[in-house]
C-alpha cells in the first residue's frame, strides 16, 4: 500500500470507484472490505458528501449502510446517540442507535468506539460509511479515529481538508495509512461553511425535540430509583439520603437511557423531578413498537452531559460539581407526591405537584406558603409562573427558564420573590421575561428595581418586559436594572385574552379582594397524536417520522408528502387519517385572594366550568368564616362550593391560614364533605387525584 494519501476531488461518482476499488494489497485482515470512515472538520461537507456518495452506491445497486458516529451533529438519527441506518429513496432509514447521553465525542471516545463496535457486531452489510465526528486536530482527534477505525474495521479513509487555502493534513493522513487503512485527501465542497454552535445547537434541538414528541412517558418512583445502577456520573448515594432542591433540579432536561437486562437501551429525558420520582420522556426503539418496557427490566440509568440550557437548547452542560447528578435524587419510599423531603435537618416546603394533560404543575411552596404556581407546557421551554413569592425553593436555572410570571396582585406574598428573580438572571443571556399583572404593576416592578444602586451593571441587566392588564388593553413597559424605563406599545386585548403562542392561551378575570385581583386560565387547544392502536396495525415502526407528521398535519400541510418507514411515500392526509386521533383540551384555573361575593363566584364558575383543575385558595376553615369575610378570602366551603358548581375535573387547594399547619386533615376533610365527588390534589402525603385522562 502506497504511503502517499491519494488526492481525489469532491465528487461522489469519482469516490465511489474509489470505494468500489479491489482491496490492497497488504491490508490488516481484520478490516472490512467495503467499509469506509468519512472524517474532517465541521463545515466541511463531510455528512453532505456522506449522503452523495451513498445515493451513488445505491444508484450502482448496492446496499448502503451508515453509521452516524457524530453525537453532537448526527447526520440521521438523534443527538446523544450512535445510529446504524440504511439509505433507501435518497434518505436515511434507522435500523438501530445506542445512547451516549453526550454530544461530546472526543470526551467520551472509549464509550463512543464501544457503541459504534456493538453497532457493527450486529450488521452483516457489504458497504458501510462511518460519518465521524468533525474533530481532526491533535492527538486527541487521532486517538478517536483509531479507535473507530479499529471498532468499526473500516478498510479506507475519506479525510475532507479545507482546500487550497490551508495545507492539507498530510501528517495526520500519514498516521491513519500507518494504521493499514487507505486515505484519501478530499477537499471541502465549496458552498461548505461551518456552522455557528448557537446555529448547531438549534438544529440538533430540533430533531431532539422532533424525536420526544413522538416518545412516551415513564416514572420512576423512589423504590425504583433506589435500585437502579447510576452509569456515566459516579456512583449512587446511599438510600438514605433524601432529595433536596439543587441536586434534583440538576436532572431536569438531563439526557439519561435507561438501560435493561436484556441488553435493551432506551434514550429519553428527565422531564420532571419530584417527590414522586423522576419523569422521563422515553424514545420509543427503532424496529420495535412504541411501548414502555416493564421498570422491573431495567438494571441501570446511564447519564452524562447532554442535557437542557436555560434557554432549553440541547448542549454539553458545564462540569460544575454542584450542579451535576452524580447521585440519583433518591426519596423517601412510601410516600406520595407532595410529601416533605428535609437536607440537613431543614424543613422543605409541602411541595404539591400534578400532571394535567400536557401541564406540569408545581405549588412551590405548599399550601401554607407564600402563592407560586410554576407551570410547565409540554414541547414549550420556557416555564410559567402564577404568582410570585418566595422563590428561595428555586435553582437559578429553574429560575431562568421562567419565560412569563403572572401576578393577581401586590401584595407582599404573592410579588416578594421579584428580587430572587432578578438576581438569578443577572449575568445571563436570556430573551425578556414578561410580567402580566394589574393596573400599577410597572410601577411596583420600576420602585423594587430602582431602591437598588446599579453603578457597576451598565446595560447588561436583564430585561424584564411588564404589562398593565387593563379592560380593554395591556399597557406594556420595557423595565432593566440600571436604564430609563421605557413604554412599548400597548396591546388590544380580545375576550380578555392575554397571551397566545401555538396551542396555548392565557385568559384574565377580574375578581375581588378589597381591591382589584386577577385570576388566570390556561387553555391547551386539543391537538391530534398517534393512535398506538392504530400505528401497531399499521406494521410502520416508530420513530421521528411521527413528530414530521403531526407537525405538517398541524401546520395545514396536509398535501405535503411524507416517507414512511418501509419506504413508500403517502400524503400527509392519507396517513393522518390512518393514525391520528383528536385528544381533548386541557383548562387550568388559577385563583387566589378573592371575597366570598355573588358576582366573584359568577365569574370564577363562569371560567371555572368543566375545568380540568381548579388551583384556588380555601383559606379558612367554616368556623373562622368571620375571618375570612374580614380580610376577603374563600373558606373551605366556598371553595368546595365553586369547584362542584364549575363541575371542575379536580381541585388542588391551598393559601391556607397557617393556624391549621398542625391539623392539615381537618381542613382536607372539610374540603372533601363539600366536594361531592370532586378529587383534591392534597399535600399530606396521600396520593394525589390521577388526571382522570391517565385512568
Amino acid at each position: 500500500m502506497s504511503s502517499v494519501p491519494a488526492q481525489l476531488p469532491f465528487d461522489s461518482a469519482r469516490l465511489a470507484d474509489w470505494l468500489l476499488a479491489p482491496r490492497p494489497a497488504g491490508s490488516q485482515d481484520n478490516l472490512r472490505r467495503g467499509y469506509t470512515l468519512l472524517a474532517g472538520g465541521m463545515g466541511l461537507g463531510k455528512t453532505t458528501l456522506t449522503a452523495l456518495l451513498a445515493d451513488e452506491l445505491v444508484a450502482r445497486g448496492h446496499e448502503v449502510h451508515c453509521l452516524s458516529a457524530d453525537p453532537g451533529s448526527p447526520g440521521f438519527g438523534v443527538p446523544g446517540a450512535v445510529s446504524l441506518g440504511r439509505r433507501q429513496l435518497g434518505a436515511w432509514m434507522l435500523i438501530e442507535d445506542e445512547p451516549l447521553c453526550s454530544l461530546d465525542a472526543v470526551r467520551f471516545r472509549l464509550p463512543l468506539c464501544q457503541a459504534v463496535s456493538r453497532l457493527v457486531a450486529t450488521d452483516d452489510a457489504a458497504l458501510m460509511l462511518v460519518d465521524a465526528p468533525g474533530t481532526t486536530r491533535g492527538s486527541v482527534a487521532l486517538e478517536t479515529l483509531a479507535g473507530l477505525i479499529q471498532a468499526s474495521g473500516v478498510q479506507r479513509v475519506l479525510l475532507l481538508h479545507p482546500g487550497d487555502e490551508q495545507a492539507p493534513p498530510l501528517d495526520f493522513a500519514g498516521q491513519l495509512q500507518a494504521m493499514g487503512v487507505s486515505t484519501a485527501l478530499v477537499p471541502a465542497a465549496k458552498q461548505a461553511a461551518r456552522p455557528s454552535a448557537a446555529r448547531r445547537a438549534r438544529q440538533r434541538t430540533a430533531l431532539w425535540d422532533a424525536a420526544l414528541r413522538a416518545g412516551k412517558k415513564q416514572w420512576i418512583d423512589p423504590r425504583q430509583l433506589a435500585l437502579l445502577g447510576l452509569i456515566g456520573a459516579g456512583q449512587p448515594a446511599a438510600e438514605t439520603l433524601l432529595v433536596n432542591s439543587d441536586s434534583s433540579q440538576a436532572w431536569l432536561g438531563r439526557q439519561v437511557a435507561l438501560l435493561y437486562e436484556d441488553g435493551g437501551r432506551r434514550l429519553g429525558e428527565v422531564c420532571a423531578v419530584g417527590d414522586e420520582g423522576l419523569e422521563l420522556r422515553l424514545l420509543a426503539p427503532a424496529g420495535s413498537a412504541d411501548g414502555v418496557e416493564p421498570m422491573a427490566r431495567a438494571h441501570g440509568l446511564l447519564v452524562r452531559d447532554a442535557g437542557r440550557d436555560a434557554a432549553g437548547l440541547l448542549v454539553t452542560l458545564a462540569q460544575n460539581p454542584n450542579q451535576n447528578p452524580t447521585r440519583m435524587p433518591t426519596m423517601r419510599s412510601g410516600t406520595g407526591r407532595g410529601a416533605v423531603t428535609t437536607t440537613g435537618g431543614n424543613a422543605v416546603p409541602q411541595t404539591v405537584s400534578t400532571r394535567v394533560g400536557p401541564l406540569a404543575v408545581r405549588m412551590v411552596n405548599g399550601v401554607f406558603g407564600d402563592a407560586l404556581l410554576e407551570v410547565a407546557v409540554r414541547g414549550r421551554r420556557r416555564r410559567m409562573l402564577f404568582d410570585l413569592g418566595d422563590v428561595s425553593t428555586l435553582s437559578r436555572r429553574e429560575l431562568n427558564a421562567v419565560g412569563e410570571v403572572f401576578i393577581s396582585h401586590a401584595h407582599l406574598d404573592h410579588v416578594c420573590g421579584l428580587l430572587g428573580l432578578l438576581r438569578a438572571r443577572i449575568g445571563a443571556a436570556l430573551e425578556p421575561c414578561r410580567i402580566f399583572g394589574p393596573p400599577g404593576i410597572a410601577t411596583h416592578v420600576r420602585h423594587c428595581f430602582d431602591a437598588i444602586c446599579w453603578d457597576r451593571i451598565e446595560d447588561d441587566g436583564p430585561v424584564f418586559e411588564v404589562g398593565e392588564i387593563e379592560t380593554d388593553r395591556i399597557r406594556w413597559w420595557h423595565i432593566q436594572p440600571g436604564q430609563p424605563v421605557r413604554r412599548l406599545a400597548d396591546q388590544r386585548l380580545q375576550a380578555d385574552t392575554v397571551l397566545v403562542e401555538d396551542d396555548l392561551r392565557i385568559g384574565v378575570m377580574r375578581l375581588d379582594h378589597g381591591m382589584p385581583v386577577l385570576g388566570f386560565v390556561v387553555d391547551i387547544a386539543g391537538r391530534y397524536n398517534v393512535c398506538e392502536q392504530a400505528l401497531a396495525a399499521s406494521g410502520w415502526t416508530p420513530g421521528p417520522w411521527l413528530g414530521e407528521l403531526k407537525r405538517l398535519h398541524d401546520a395545514g400541510e396536509t398535501g405535503a408528502e411524507l416517507c414512511l418507514p418501509d419506504g413508500r411515500r403517502c400524503t400527509v392526509e392519507t396517513v393522518a387519517r390512518r393514525l391520528l386521533a383528536r385528544t381533548p383540551g386541557t383548562r387550568l384555573v388559577f385563583a387566589t385572594d378573592l371575597a366570598d361575593s355573588e358576582p366573584t363566584r359568577e365569574t370564577l364558575i363562569a371560567r371555572a366550568r368543566e375545568a380540568d383543575l381548579l388551583v384556588c385558595e380555601a383559606a379558612f376553615r367554616v368556623a373562622d368564616a368571620q375571618q375570612a369575610r374580614d380580610t376577603g378570602h374563600l373558606t373551605t366551603r366556598a371553595c368546595a362550593e365553586i369547584a362542584v358548581q364549575a363541575r371542575v375535573r379536580r381541585l388542588l387547594p391551598f393559601h391556607f391560614s397557617k393556624r391549621y399547619t398542625r391539623s392539615l386533615d381537618q381542613t382536607y376533610a372539610e374540603l372533601a364533605a363539600g366536594c361531592a365527588g370532586v378529587p383534591l390534589v392534597t399535600a399530606n402525603g396521600r396520593p394525589d387525584a390521577p388526571d382522570p385522562r391517565d385512568e
